[in-house]
């Protein structure tokens, strides 16, 4: 199933785009999309959305069709779903 991914902020530059068109297996979560996506982009994904303890980063907001939702849901995403990853825009 297919569904749209948009980053902001120092992720979409460290990708290199704002947005993402991506097939996933029916019944994942949000972690799981997450985990697919830092397989794809490795290390300039994971340096802004993981630790270096592999553990998701809180400053990370997740967004799913114009509600936050946390990593750790269950809840499982839907074909056509929108998920907007919204990284920090300063540190501090």
């Amino acid at each position: 199933m297919k569904i749209k991914i948009k980053y902001t902020a120092q992720l979409k530059k460290a990708i290199g785009k704002a947005e993402d068109l991506v097939d996933v297996n029916e019944g994942i979560n949000i972690e799981g999309i997450l985990n697919h996506l830092n397989k794809i982009y490795s290390k300039e994904f994971a340096n802004i959305v993981f630790n270096q303890d592999g553990q998701f980063m809180n400053a990370v907001l997740l967004i799913l069709n114009g509600k936050q939702i946390a990593f750790n849901s269950e809840k499982e995403v839907k074909e056509n779903d929108v998920i907007t990853i919204m990284s920090p825009i300063a540190g501090g």
